[in-house]
């Protein structure tokens, strides 16, 4: 049953929906981190296939992902974002403790573009 309430300014707010946004604002605030157990477990409440064949699909995609990063390919996930490789330039570091200047060297790290669904928060449904 959804409730409806009237606001000051005349309009409905589903009281419901907003009670639904509170709680997995609290739930994500909890959760900062999620790790790939969790992963398997929520795909697995969504579409119920054993977890040891979820655990296999999903190392599997992370580990196609890592080998065509680990070549230079970026990989791009639609509706999601696209995981490139990035080249670094060589900078001057600081060594905190004894304060010499160091030059760090140049090095590739893997860099994560999100696609609108991502920045805009918009679900599935």
């Amino acid at each position: 049953m959804v409730k409806k309430q009237t606001t000051t300014n005349g309009k409905e707010d589903d009281v419901d929906d907003i009670m639904n946004l509170a709680i997995s604002g609290q739930q994500l605030k909890k959760r900062r981190q999620v790790n790939k157990k969790t992963l398997v477990d929520e795909i697995h409440d969504t579409i119920g296939l054993n977890k040891t064949d979820i655990k296999l699909i999903v190392d599997e995609v992370f580990f196609a992902m890592a080998q065509h990063l680990k070549n230079g390919i970026s990989v791009q996930v639609r509706d999601f974002g696209m995981f490139y490789v990035k080249q670094s330039k060589d900078r001057l570091g600081v060594n905190p403790q004894t304060l010499e200047r160091a030059i760090v060297p140049a090095k590739k790290r893997v860099a994560f573009r999100p696609y609108i669904i991502i920045e805009h928060g918009n679900d599935r449904n």
